[in-house]
């Protein structure tokens, strides 16, 4: 006597149909979309061709999305009745602090800027950029030049 057993394949709809019922809420679902242009506290984006308001989560730095737009970065949206935007998706290397809590940056060029000043700081020195003041510190201040090594100044003094 040969015996068949009938095996049942699970229906993907039922997670649908389980949530469509009230026994649990919808996961949302994200996408991505291109930032055209703030509008007061939203931005008005484009998602799949389409043009519509979307809000910004409270943990989405503003400044990220001014850079995001510039760049022409895409966000990732909750989408929705009303959808929100919970971030961006880098397409460029960042700065990263590593497990020894140290930043490595390689670069050909590093610029960095401060409106009013810029500190260089270790655990017994810094430089200081102030204004047009530069100021160095440390038990042990070392400047070496291979050629010529010139101080100009209209004064200089030395203690």
């Amino acid at each position: 006597m040969n015996r068949t057993k009938k095996v049942r394949t699970p229906r993907p709809a039922r997670a649908i149909e389980a949530s469509a019922s009230g026994i649990g809420p919808m996961p949302p679902t994200l996408g991505l979309a291109k930032l055209i242009a703030r509008e007061g506290a939203q931005w008005r984006v484009e998602v799949a061709g389409v043009k519509r308001m979307a809000g910004v989560d409270g943990g989405v730095d503003p400044a990220l999305l001014d850079e995001a737009q510039r760049l022409g970065v895409r966000v990732v949206l909750e989408l929705g009745s009303d959808p929100l935007i919970v971030g961006c998706l880098h397409t460029r290397r960042a700065v990263t602090i590593d497990a020894d809590d140290v930043v490595r940056l390689r670069a050909a060029a590093v610029t960095v800027e401060g409106r009013d000043e810029v500190t260089l700081k270790s655990a017994g020195a810094f430089v200081r950029l102030k204004g047009a003041e530069v100021e160095t510190y440390g038990s042990r201040v070392v400047h070496t030049a291979r050629e010529l090594f010139k101080v100009l100044g209209r004064m200089v003094k030395i203690n």
